[in-house]
């Protein structure tokens, strides 16, 4: 997909700073690196298979003044995910709603996939965020520029500052 057809799924709000990010996320199990505590995956339930998606890598050599809510809110069009078992090397595919064309995605850190009545991708705190056969909304607070991938930020499960700065 080039920069133009990404560039028409995505929608940038005029808000340049995101509103300060939900406390939810401090009470979930995190790792910590360079003063930021990052979530980690939900236990998978004992029903469940895990299934690959591309999932963003904690940052290493994080500087101390990096801000994570301060950038452009950009909103994915709604999208629903299919798990496709003949496609070993990337199981999970999205496609827009509207226009039915592919797209690619990456998940922040601390999200997974598993199949448990059907494909569930979850967040940190065991929420489903999509699942097969379901329309996908409000996939937010993401950047392009991997690969025209569209990496899928959502504020309440963003890294947290383990030691605030004064």
């Amino acid at each position: 997909m080039g920069r133009r057809a990404a560039g028409a799924i995505v929608t940038f709000a005029l808000a340049v700073t995101l509103p300060s990010l939900l406390a939810g996320c401090g009470v979930l199990p995190s790792a910590s690196t360079a003063a930021w505590v990052w979530p980690t995956p939900f236990p998978r339930p004992a029903d469940a298979v895990t299934v690959p998606i591309d999932v963003e890598p904690v940052a290493v050599g994080i500087q101390p003044d990096t801000i994570y809510n301060s950038r452009p809110l950009a909103l994915l069009a709604p999208l629903t995910p299919e798990y496709r078992a003949d496609d070993a090397e990337q199981p999970v595919h999205y496609r827009l709603v509207d226009t039915g064309e592919e797209v690619q995605l990456a998940w922040q850190t601390g999200f997974q996939a598993w199949l448990r009545r059907g494909l569930q991708i979850v967040a940190p705190d065991g929420k489903v965020i999509a699942a097969d056969g379901q329309v996908a909304t409000d996939l937010g607070g993401g950047q392009l520029g991997n690969d025209d991938r569209f990496t899928v930020c959502i504020g309440e499960y963003a890294p947290k500052r383990a030691i605030e700065q004064s």
